[in-house]
């Protein structure tokens, strides 16, 4: 038989939570939890937490951010969700209770185990295999599935070659759909000097994410013919890089509900 060429290594814990939303860093922060990130999986950015949302309980100021919409009305946001993602990993990171962080390949994510019945699962990295074993594991979040098909939150960055002076950073789409929908909302940002920036955000599922008309091409072209049009200056759109995330199934959604209302004290502690 032939030896197998990864190394393997046991880990060994009393608690341990599986997760990569904000939702599960925090619980692993507030209950000193290790907790095991798959960077896969985490927010993207331009994605906001409600700006009235108090953050005190795990000592984080929710920053303030204002939009301006086409019509000129103002539009008040919290601190990006990438922002506090990155707050918490260096946190958990510099406590220890981030024992693995990167990319990896699990063996739990399909299928799901039933009410979350884990004892060990398996980690590979860097042709390392590490086994985990732990007497209580917490599956937090993993992949959502609708009908049977992974969605995804998908940013497509788009350069000006222009200066953008106009008031208005935030246009929103009129046409969503339930699943697949392009532009949902488009943000504009100042990069480099005063240049901007374009970042569209859409909704894309699984089995057209890799089709033209979900495409990046797509996505200039929409927001070449729904923003630019009417503009008094001819800008050319440059295609920038694309993100993508899927969106999540979270055992709990509400942060405030974490922090403030000790909600998952049973699951933790049962």
């Amino acid at each position: 038989m032939k030896p197998s060429p990864h190394r393997d290594t046991d880990l060994y814990f009393d608690k341990v939570i599986i997760g990569t939303t904000i939702q599960a860093m925090v619980t692993a922060y507030k209950y000193q939890i290790p907790i095991f990130v798959d960077e896969r999986h985490k927010p993207l950015p331009n994605y906001h937490l409600p700006y009235s949302l108090d953050l005190s309980g795990i000592q984080v100021e929710n920053k303030t951010k204002e939009y301006t919409l086409l019509s000129g009305k103002k539009e008040k946001r919290g601190m990006q969700r990438l922002e506090l993602w990155n707050i918490m990993a260096y946190r958990l990171g510099i406590m220890g209770l981030m024992p693995m962080y990167g990319f990896y390949k699990n063996t739990f994510t399909d299928p799901v185990p039933i009410n979350n019945n884990i004892r060990m699962f398996a980690v590979g990295t860097d042709n390392k295999v590490v086994n985990v074993y732990s007497s209580k594991t917490v599956l937090f979040d993993y992949p959502k599935h609708t009908f049977g098909k992974k969605v995804y939150m998908v940013n497509d960055y788009i350069e000006l070659d222009k200066i953008y002076n106009f008031e208005a950073d935030m246009f929103t789409s009129k046409d969503c759909d339930f699943l697949d929908t392009l532009n949902c909302e488009t943000i504009f940002f100042k990069d480099k000097g005063r240049k901007h920036t374009v970042c569209a955000k859409s909704i894309i599922t699984q089995e057209n994410i890799d089709t033209w008309r979900y495409s990046q091409t797509a996505v200039r072209l929409k927001v070449q013919n729904s923003i630019f049009w009417n503009m008094e200056k001819n800008f050319n759109l440059m295609l920038g890089k694309r993100e993508i995330s899927p969106i999540m199934n979270r055992m709990e959604d509400s942060l405030e509900h974490i922090i403030d209302y000790d909600i998952m004290d049973s699951e933790i502690h049962e």
